[in-house]
C-alpha cells in the first residue's frame, strides 16, 4: 500500500536547453536514448519548440499530444501545446531567468581546445555587429550604474516580461552548450543571434530610470541580464579569437 506521506519526486527544475530536453526524455519515457532536437522559437508565444515526436515510432502527432499533456504538469512550464507533430514549449519567467545567476557568478565554460589563436581582420570584420553589441552591453552597464542601478542576480522579478526580454534569455540559454562544444561556427552562430536579440531588446527596454524615475527591481533585474549577455558576448568572441571591446 503507498505511503500517502510519501510525495512523488519533485521535477529538476528546468535552466539550460539540456534540462527541458532531459524532461522531454523523461516525459516520453525514453530512457535517455533519444537526441531531442529543440529550437528557440523567434515568432509567436512560446519559448521552445521540438518535433521529436517525429523520431519516434507510431503516430507522431499522438505522441506529441502525449508529451504536451505531460510536459504541462512540469512547474517551469507554464504552457505546452501540440500542434501536429511538434509541441510548442513556454516556460515560466522564473525558470528562464535562471540563467542570468548561472551565468554572472558561475561563469561560462571555456572551449575544449582552449583559447583561440588571434583571428585576422577579416573575422573581426564579420562579427563587427557582435563586438559592437558587447560594447554597447557594457555601455549599457556603466549608463545604469551611473544611475544608481545595481544588478539583481538573487531576488529580480519580471513579471513585466516583454516578448523581447523572452527572447532574449532563451538565446543566451544556449551560450554555455556551443561554447562547450568547441565547434567555431556555431560559436560564431550562435553570438551573431545573440546579438541581434540584444538589439531587439535594447530598443524596446531599459535597465536605468528616465528622469526622475524610480528605481525599480526590472531595471534591476534588466541589468542583471544585460550584464549576462555581456559575459557570453565577451566569452563567445574570445572563443574565436576575438576581443570584446568596452567602448563603441
Amino acid at each position: 500500500m503507498t505511503d500517502p506521506q510519501r510525495s512523488s519526486p519533485q521535477p529538476r527544475p528546468l535552466v539550460w536547453p539540456e534540462d527541458l530536453a532531459r524532461a522531454i526524455v523523461e516525459a516520453l519515457d525514453l530512457g535517455g536514448r533519444v537526441n531531442v532536437p529543440l529550437r528557440a522559437v523567434t515568432t509567436g508565444d512560446a519559448d521552445w519548440r521540438t518535433d521529436v515526436a517525429r523520431t519516434l515510432p507510431g503516430e507522431a502527432d499522438r505522441a506529441a499530444a502525449t508529451l504536451a499533456q505531460a510536459l504541462q504538469r512540469h512547474p517551469d512550464v507554464r504552457a505546452c501545446r501540440a500542434e501536429g507533430p511538434a509541441v510548442s514549449i513556454t516556460l515560466t519567467i522564473a525558470s528562464l531567468m535562471r540563467v542570468v545567476p548561472e551565468i554572472l557568478l558561475g561563469g561560462l565554460p571555456t572551449p575544449p581546445d582552449g583559447p583561440a589563436a588571434a583571428a585576422g581582420p577579416a573575422l573581426a570584420e564579420q562579427l563587427a555587429e557582435v563586438r559592437l553589441c558587447h560594447a554597447r552591453a557594457r555601455s549599457i552597464s556603466r549608463s545604469a550604474r551611473a544611475h544608481g542601478v545595481g544588478p539583481d542576480t538573487a531576488h529580480g522579478s519580471l513579471d513585466d516580461a516583454t516578448v523581447s526580454d523572452r527572447r532574449l534569455l532563451t538565446t543566451l540559454a544556449g551560450a554555455p552548450g556551443v561554447l562547450r562544444s568547441g565547434r567555431e561556427r556555431a560559436v560564431q552562430a550562435h553570438a551573431r543571434a545573440l546579438a541581434a536579440a540584444h538589439q531587439r531588446w535594447f530598443t524596446s527596454t531599459r535597465a536605468s530610470p528616465r528622469g526622475q524615475e524610480a528605481i525599480t527591481s526590472t531595471h534591476r533585474t534588466r541589468l542583471a541580464i544585460n550584464d549576462a549577455v555581456a559575459l557570453a558576448l565577451a566569452a563567445e568572441l574570445n572563443a574565436v579569437g576575438l576581443d570584446a571591446p568596452e567602448h563603441l
